[in-house]
């Protein structure tokens, strides 16, 4: 083989030469009694990620969990559910909106929204969902200004 086509083939092989890969991101969501948003609240409230995300939800104050709101995540997601008072690590594959909330204080309205990708696979799903009064109150509007 002639030296510049034995470089460009060791090149190849070591991935130098093919387009550059899309790696995931890992993101943090604190769960806390007090944030920028008031009272037990996931901060950020609402997160924007790509399809392969990762996102580590870290109770900072004792008491909390995340968790998927059941019913509020694409058609074929898992369902998850951290431990109390410890972090859990979710990779979100499918595109669409996902609803999490801290299991311990929904009642009071703490919850989050993870969109991932495009938004409407489930968005008419989400905006119909049933959920208690202060969620609404605190995502409602974020949820119904998606498109």
């Amino acid at each position: 083989m002639p030296k510049p086509l034995a470089i460009l083939a060791l090149v190849l092989a070591a991935g130098l030469g093919a387009p550059s890969a899309t790696f995931a991101a890992d993101y943090t969501v604190r769960l806390l009694n007090q944030g920028r948003d008031g009272a037990f609240v996931f901060e950020p409230l609402i997160l924007r990620i790509a399809p392969g995300d990762s996102v580590t939800f870290l109770p900072v104050d004792r008491g909390h969990s995340g968790q998927l709101i059941k019913g509020f995540a694409p058609a074929g997601a898992r369902a998850w559910q951290g431990k109390l008072n410890k972090p859990v690590t979710v990779t979100f594959a499918r595109e669409g909106v996902y609803g999490v909330q801290c299991a311990a204080h929904v009642s009071l309205g703490m919850a989050g929204l993870i969109i991932v990708g495009d938004p409407g696979p489930n968005l008419a799903q989400a905006r119909a969902l049933t959920l208690p009064k202060r969620v609404r109150q605190r995502i409602g509007e974020s949820l119904a200004a998606l498109d």
